[in-house]
């Protein structure tokens, strides 16, 4: 089992058309020492491209 430390929102919607209207359903992986975290960005027209972030 793995413990889960809730911290709160780590993304928000921004003024980038691609993520415009949202950003939601992240995942995580370490890898060495960076985190990169995958997400679901949604724009205009409720059209949705998955992203990163490190």
């Amino acid at each position: 089992m793995i413990a889960v430390d809730k911290r709160g929102i780590i993304l928000s919607k921004r003024t980038l058309e691609f993520e415009s209207e949202g950003v939601l359903n992240p995942a995580a992986i370490r890898v060495a020492d960076s985190v990169h975290l995958f997400y679901r960005a949604v724009g205009k027209g409720n059209y949705s491209t998955i992203d990163i972030a490190c």
